[in-house]
Order: C-alpha cells, then structure tokens, then sequence
C-alpha cells in the first residue's frame, strides 16, 4: 500500500510538474509577443498624431484663407492639399493602429485591452474632427483636446504592459513608499537616520 501511495503521488507530483512547466511556457511566449505589438501600437499612435497634427495645421491655414476671402481668389489650395494629404497618412497610420491593437486583444490581460481600446477612441474622433469635409466650428479645440488625451493615453498603455508583464512587481510598493512624506523623511543611502 506504502508502494502504491509513493507512486501515485510521484505520478501527481511529475503532472503538477508538467503543468507548471507549460504554464510557464505559455506565459513567456505571451510576453514575447505582447512587447513588439504595444511597441509597434504607441509607434502608429504617434505617427497618426503626428500627421494629424500636419494635417489640423494645413486644415486651419486654408480655412483662414478661405474666410479672409469669401470670393475665393485667394484661397490656400496648397493647404487644402496638404491637410487632405496628411489626413490619408495619419488614417493609414490609424488603420494599422486598428489591426496591431486587435492582436494585443489576442493575448494581454484585461487592463491592457481596455487601456488599449481606450487608446483607439480618441484616434477615431480625431479623424472625425481633421477629415477635408469636416464642418465643425470647434474641431481645433476638440483636436487639441484629443491630442492631449492620446499622449495621456500612451503613457498608460506604457504603465499597464509593465504590470501585464510582471516587470513592476516587487518595485511598486517602493515607489509608493518613496512618495510618501515620511518615507522620504532623513534617508541617505538607503538607509534611515
């Protein structure tokens, strides 16, 4: 009976063992994928904001062109072909952003996703806003706006793919120690005084 219970726990032990071994596997091929496709997701981030930027620019040159003259006889056409220009690439740009931000969808936790997702929003209203036919009064206000909340945007994605990698574990309350007052508080070194 002793032979008997030896052996079906060495048989449990060496399935737990298996188990925990492909569970790592499967975990380290996750973060290998996860790293190129958020790194590759904040770079179309930035080069769609980038070309939107152009694009709101040349957008508002040629609309104070064409309202400085209502005839027309003046009107900026160099601009209007900019903006239209760089609104195509900044939409290209979003089009990837789209694909590379469905595959994260494949393999990240939750928080990721949603910070992900969350990401692609504002992407989606500034094309709105910046497109060659857009009519709003208010779109350079609404662009500035979305601006500032995609650069926000990028910075959590950055925060929630270390937390989703494991590389802030042990560190995080470290860093909440030290913003604290009195962990601040008389420490040289590393050490208390």
């Amino acid at each position: 009976m002793a032979a008997f219970t030896a052996a079906a726990l060495s048989l449990v032990n060496v399935g737990f063992s298996a188990w925990l071994n492909s569970r790592g596997h499967l975990e380290q091929w996750r973060r290998d994928v996860e790293r190129p496709i958020v790194a590759q997701i904040i770079t179309l981030s930035g080069d769609a904001l980038n070309a939107w930027r152009d694009a709101s620019l040349a957008k508002q040159e040629w609309i104070t062109s064409v309202h400085a003259d209502l005839d027309r006889q003046h009107e900026d056409t160099g601009a209007r072909d900019r903006a239209a220009e760089q609104w195509a690439v900044g939409s290209g740009a979003y089009d990837k952003l789209r694909f590379e931000i469905a595959q994260l969808d494949l393999v990240a936790g939750r928080p990721l996703r949603d910070t992900a997702g969350a990401l692609l929003r504002p992407h989606e209203s500034m094309r709105h806003y910046i497109r060659p036919a857009g009519a709003a009064s208010d779109w350079f206000e609404q662009v500035t706006v979305l601006n500032n909340k995609i650069v926000a945007l990028q910075g959590d994605l950055v925060v929630k793919t270390r937390a989703d990698l494991g590389l802030d574990r042990g560190v995080a309350g470290h860093r909440v120690r030290s913003l604290l007052p009195h962990a601040r508080r008389n420490v040289t070194c590393g050490r208390r005084s």
